[in-house]
């Protein structure tokens, strides 16, 4: 079972701070900013002579993750945020067919298949909601890519809000 007080010492903004909106930018737990910190340190003081150790790191955290999400450590990517991410993916799936997405998803979500030329349709909310049904309906055969940022409630959920 988690302990959730122990996760939340990890984030000291927590104790000023109800964060609710992270895309620009979340707050970083006390032990990745340590980690970077050791990053930066050992690249003050030896250059790149980490280079090895800092690859086994690396996949060692891909493994780790992998597990954690029931994924191989192939399929685990790392970069360096949302949008180059999602550039990334956009270039990879290029002409692979109709991206559906919803009307108002983040800018560096859609922009990337926008520059792409990647033909995107977009579905309508209905009172701020994005139900399973409007989903469902625009998914037509040309639709091979779904993109979303969105958390999706199911009916059951929603009366309960």
């Amino acid at each position: 079972m988690t302990d959730w007080n122990k996760v939340r010492e990890e984030f000291p903004v927590c104790k000023k701070y109800v964060y609710l909106n992270p895309a620009g930018g979340s707050p970083v737990s006390k032990s990745v900013a340590d980690e970077g910190k050791r990053f930066y340190n050992e690249m003050l003081e030896f250059g790149d002579t980490y280079w090895e150790t800092w690859l086994e790191r690396t996949e060692n955290t891909r493994s780790t993750l992998a597990k954690f999400i029931g994924a191989g450590r192939e399929e685990i990517g790392f970069t360096t945020n949302t949008s180059h991410g999602m550039n990334l993916v956009a270039q990879m799936l290029k002409d692979k067919g109709t991206v559906l997405t919803m009307r108002d998803e983040f800018l560096s979500t859609t922009f990337p298949w926008l520059d792409q030329k990647t033909a995107i349709k977009f579905v309508e909310s209905t009172n701020n909601v994005y139900s399973i049904e409007a989903i469902q309906k625009a998914l037509t055969p040309d639709v091979k890519i779904l993109v979303t940022s969105y958390f999706l409630l199911s009916h059951k959920m929603q009366e309960h809000l």
